[in-house]
């Protein structure tokens, strides 16, 4: 499925839970009597209908970011490699293998040396 299919989807569900939370409300105003009643209804009825748009949101959207994250690190692995066979072949020449840098007098490395 395609992202601009998945965007058609979301919106098609979010329109879905839309018409089913005012189509839920108009139920419970006109069978029940009591405030408190339809307040409590009310309530259970919006708990559900969020938990339900959020799963239905996750199973959409979840496998799509899964295969682009597994992309992305694959690219990055791949970036990495190819960087580090870079490196290995344009190391250090043979003249430059023998040569150490010289510490600056009072530095901590000479001082160990002692």
């Amino acid at each position: 499925m395609t992202i601009g299919k998945r965007i058609l989807v979301s919106i098609a569900w979010f329109m879905l839970m839309i018409v089913v939370g005012i189509g839920g409300v108009f139920w419970i105003v006109s069978e029940t009597q009591n405030n408190t009643e339809r307040t409590q209804r009310s309530g259970v009825l919006g708990t559900g209908l969020g938990c339900l748009g959020g799963v239905g949101f996750a199973v959409l959207w979840l496998p799509f970011a899964y295969r682009l994250g597994k992309q992305k690190r694959a690219e990055r692995e791949r970036a990495a490699n190819e960087k580090s066979r870079s490196n290995r072949n344009s190391g250090r020449t043979p003249s430059a293998v023998g040569k150490r840098r010289k510490a600056k007098s009072g530095s901590r490395s000479r001082r160990r040396r002692k």
